[in-house]
């Protein structure tokens, strides 16, 4: 989303407090601006222990393979 330029903070900011009001168990964020979607799920009430914010995916594939199980949903976005 940092094609939105002025809006990405913002932008992301409000999709992390829509995410958190989804019921969704965890919140991944990667990257910088990413910091903001993290920040908008737990200013939504999301805890802090479901919402995780990582540099790179790198990371974030490692922490996959540990907590994902058969039969769960993965909703990905990337850019």
């Amino acid at each position: 989303m940092l094609e939105l330029g002025a809006l990405t903070e913002e932008a992301h900011y409000r999709l992390g407090r829509s995410a958190a009001q989804s019921g969704i168990e965890w919140l991944i964020g990667v990257g910088g601006a990413s910091a903001n979607l993290c920040r908008g799920a737990r200013d939504a009430g999301m805890a802090e222990e479901r919402v995780f914010h990582f540099q790179h995916a790198r990371e974030v594939g490692r922490f996959l393979q540990e907590r994902v199980r058969a039969g769960d949903a993965v909703l990905v976005k990337g850019s």
